[in-house]
């Protein structure tokens, strides 16, 4: 496959797109981005190794096929510098990239210092939610296990393969899964070795290894597969403006992992190392003359998506059984709070039915195939089947939608294969659906143009559950489309769980959708017999000062706390301590320096204060962000100093020293107990360096360290 470019040899090199960098400071004087490549360069100048290499893998074009060219070559580039790890941060950087035009974005960079789905994965998938247009995506790091915020849910991870003609072993890239079990990284691209412009020279090129070398290659390729969809390359194969077609960035990212081949260097498929393979983008793009074809089944914006309950069917026919069937579904998913420990909100499902009624079950694979059997996938907003040998014939495609929880979800779904679409046969007769509805073979109740038989009809009488409801046979007291007597009724009054919870009858306090009242019948806690689960009060504010997960109250009504002076608070819990706590690491900057110190003892957080020491040439190459056990990250230090020497002083919130970037109050209420992070990151790191000599957490605290003199 060396030196096959059918991409290129069929006109597409990224004309008319723009791909956003953020990354360290493009070096606009290289000559890998002559004048008019760079429309936008949102930060002071500067001439950062890596962003320059980065930008030149994505987009760089010195008028030479040689390594100053980059992947979509004549795309343009806007650029800036890595934000604050914070939703506001991120969304903020990608908003202006987007309204200067940036639909494809590129992002090699990451927070190592935490695995949780916090403010700034959210601000990523709020961001591609409202923008469903823009595509993202991020290298995973470099480490041993996948981190943040490769862990959003709606960009696309990468990791590196190694290069021709290794290109199907490992090269790096963190193992996943996500910390909630989703499959990450998604795609490999090579990225060992990789010749890219070198900054502060005038054309050279020098090797970088790693999975911020492999990124802005898949971000390059997703711009060609952006042109290829807007210049109307799609059916026909050919260009035709007629046909143009404005992609959502789930069906770009949709094409990029339909494009993924095994990596055979690596074990079992697909994998937690891998995901779903190393991207191959000639391989989905269909053109003139190619045996192999693409199918767009549909690429539906979330405003005209479906709801719970609803499904879309489409008819695909094999004609050539020696072509693998591929068939990808993605879809952009609804932002998770910050710190929920389960990401997934909307859940979509694919299936798909063989001409002789085999079903395969998105994401179910045997063998690095797709396998009969299993359970639906409810976590990962991207699903595949892959047949190997498929059955000629008429083979019919469902997109479920199982359970859209906010909103209503699109999505976009597409094959690949030696196929042809066809107009639907839900119930796998040979004829249409809708010759089927209209010469009485098959009903259609509620006039959704899918025949009434292949409909849910969860209380087995024959009619289709939307007609149940619409005739009045059944009731639907939340409208999900799903007859209220098929719903759980956990307290046995007639009504669905959920409504008795919408009406305001039931209290669902923890919104596991289960009434309070048939929580605690089944052992949620309720010491106080309020009818009010413990755990709720708690995080609504009441007392609960050594995190044992009970109220003070009854702690103290139950003995297990004693409360001397009768002021309603747990002994243990009355003293207030300062207690400092220190590490002496040593560790040189760049690179990323990530340590920790392990409090041993409970408390919950009155106020933090942290004392660096940090010799460095330029403070304003610094960024420095703490992680709380809980998870919260503040940053202290971002990028402020300018030229000044070393960074050696105490943040403080009231201003005892240096008042950190975002507030240390954020961590006030949590218990200290666990391991607290320092991350200390040099974004320039070819300039200067320094040392991360010393740092010490002052933490005052409730209920831990102090003195009980006359016992």
């Amino acid at each position: 496959m060396n030196n096959q470019v059918p991409v290129y040899d069929n006109g597409i090199h990224g004309e008319g797109q723009v791909i956003g960098v953020l990354d360290g400071r493009v070096d606009q004087n290289h000559c890998s981005f002559p004048a008019g490549k760079i429309v936008a360069y949102n930060s002071t100048a500067g001439a950062d190794s890596h962003g320059t290499h980065v930008a030149g893998t994505a987009a760089g074009n010195n008028g030479v096929d040689n390594d100053t060219r980059g992947i979509a070559y004549e795309a343009l580039l806007v650029t800036n510098t890595v934000p604050a790890f914070t939703e506001a941060g991120i969304v903020g950087r990608l908003d202006l990239h987007h309204g200067q035009g940036a639909r494809i974005h590129t992002n090699s960079w990451g927070n190592d210092g935490t695995t949780a789905y916090d403010s700034l994965s959210r601000g990523f998938d709020v961001f591609l939610r409202d923008n469903e247009d823009s595509f993202v995506c991020l290298a995973v790091t470099n480490g041993a296990v996948l981190r943040n915020p490769e862990n959003a849910k709606n960009l696309l991870a990468v990791g590196a393969s190694q290069d021709t003609p290794s290109e199907a072993n490992h090269c790096s890239g963190g193992v996943g899964p996500t910390s909630d079990g989703r499959r990450k990284p998604e795609v490999y691209a090579p990225g060992c070795s990789t010749q890219s412009s070198q900054s502060n020279t005038a054309c050279s090129v020098v090797g970088s290894t790693g999975t911020s070398m492999a990124c802005p290659a898949v971000s390059g390729a997703a711009a060609l597969i952006r042109q290829y969809f807007i210049e109307g390359y799609y059916p026909s194969g050919a260009a035709n403006s007629p046909d143009t077609l404005n992609p959502s960035g789930a069906l770009i990212k949709a094409t990029l992992v339909n494009s993924a081949v095994d990596m055979t260097g690596i074990a079992g498929y697909p994998s937690n190392l891998e995901g779903w393979g190393r991207a191959r983008i000639g391989d989905p793009l269909f053109f003139v003359g190619d045996t192999r074809t693409l199918g767009v089944l549909d690429d539906v914006r979330n405003a005209s998506g479906m709801n719970t309950g609803q499904q879309a069917t489409f008819n695909v026919n094999v004609i050539n059984s020696g072509e693998v069937l591929r068939i990808t579904l993605a879809w952009t998913d609804v932002a998770a709070t910050a710190g929920a420990g389960s990401a997934p909100v909307n859940d979509l499902d694919l299936e798909i039915t063989s001409p002789s009624g085999s079903l395969f079950l998105g994401n179910v694979f045997v063998g690095g195939s797709s396998s009969t059997g299993g359970t639906r996938d409810s976590i990962n907003n991207v699903e595949q089947i892959h047949i190997q040998t498929p059955e000629t014939g008429s083979w019919t495609v469902r997109v479920l939608a199982t359970a859209v929880n906010s909103g209503s979800q699109g999505y976009a779904a597409l094959v690949t294969g030696g196929i042809q679409l066809a107009p639907p046969d839900c119930n796998s007769n040979g004829v249409p659906d809708d010759i089927d509805i209209s010469s009485g073979t098959s009903t259609d109740c509620d006039g959704n143009a899918v025949p009434d038989d292949c409909q849910e009809d969860c209380n087995l009488n024959g009619v289709a559950d939307p007609c149940d409801i619409s005739a009045g046979t059944s009731s639907d007291c939340d409208g999900d489309l799903n007859p209220d007597e098929c719903q759980p009724d956990c307290n046995g009054n007639g009504a669905a769980d959920a409504c008795d919870i919408t009406g305001g009858l039931e209290v669902d306090c923890d919104g596991n959708g289960v009434p309070d009242i048939c929580d605690i019948t089944t052992g949620a806690i309720d010491c106080d017999l309020d009818g009010v689960i413990d755990s709720c009060q708690i995080s609504a504010g009441a007392a609960d000062c050594n995190f044992n997960g009970a109220l003070d109250s009854c702690d103290i009504s139950s003995g297990v706390s004693s409360d001397c002076n009768g002021n309603g608070t747990p002994d243990e819990c009355d003293a207030v301590s300062v207690i400092s706590y220190s590490s002496s690491p040593a560790a040189p900057v760049p690179p990323l320096v990530s340590d920790n110190i392990v409090v041993a003892d409970a408390g919950a957080i009155l106020d933090v204060d942290v004392e660096v020491n940090i010799t460095h040439a330029f403070v304003g190459d610094l960024v420095v962000d703490l992680t709380s056990p809980a998870g919260t990250i503040v940053r202290l230090q971002n990028e402020l100093g300018g030229s000044a020497l070393d960074l050696i002083t105490t943040f403080d919130d009231e201003g005892a020293g240096t008042v950190p970037t975002e507030p240390l109050s954020g961590f006030d209420g949590q218990s200290k107990q666990g391991t607290w992070t320092l991350a200390v990151d040099d974004v320039f790191p070819a300039a200067d360096s320094g040392v991360v000599n010393s740092w010490t957490l002052v933490i005052e605290a409730q209920g831990a360290g102090f003195t009980d003199c006359n016992s």
